[in-house]
């Protein structure tokens, strides 16, 4: 049996975790579909407070005793369950991070290809033209004039 003291607590606690939730959202902190999993998570959680008779049918389906073991058996699952959903999203994110790392290295190499290369045609350039350097030179210098 839930005490009317822990179902007002667990109501004013639902509450304030939708308003950090919507708060989070506002403020592009969280996306919405995340949002929604936990507006979910919250609304289950409450309505078994509220609910006391699909509390109870539930503990004793479980084999629980008490109902506020129920209760800390599904905040239990639900945290695993996000857990687990953020592992997939890291080991996502990870093979994600190694092809941009070997795609920038890749990148990398060729720009320095295309340096080397334009480095040696104005060395060419150079020097097949000596005198067409001194001629720039010259214009740069009336230039400033």
């Amino acid at each position: 049996m839930i005490t009317p003291r822990v179902e007002r607590f667990a109501i004013v606690m639902s509450i304030v975790l939708v308003l950090i939730v919507l708060d989070m959202v506002r403020r592009r902190k969280l996306r919405e579909r995340y949002s929604l999993i936990w507006l979910f998570a919250v609304a289950a959680m409450t309505m078994l407070v509220v609910w006391e008779k699909l509390l109870l049918s539930i503990t004793s389906l479980i084999g629980a005793t008490d109902p506020s073991s129920t209760l800390f058996l599904f905040g239990i699952l639900f945290a695993l369950a996000i857990l687990l959903h953020l592992s997939n999203k890291v080991s996502d994110f990870s093979t994600q991070l190694r092809i941009l790392a070997k795609e920038v290295a890749m990148l990398n190499v060729q720009l320095s290809e295309v340096r080397c290369a334009r480095s040696r045609r104005e060395e060419e350039t150079r020097d097949e033209e000596p005198g067409l350097e001194l001629d720039r030179n010259k214009a740069t210098e009336e230039g400033r004039r």
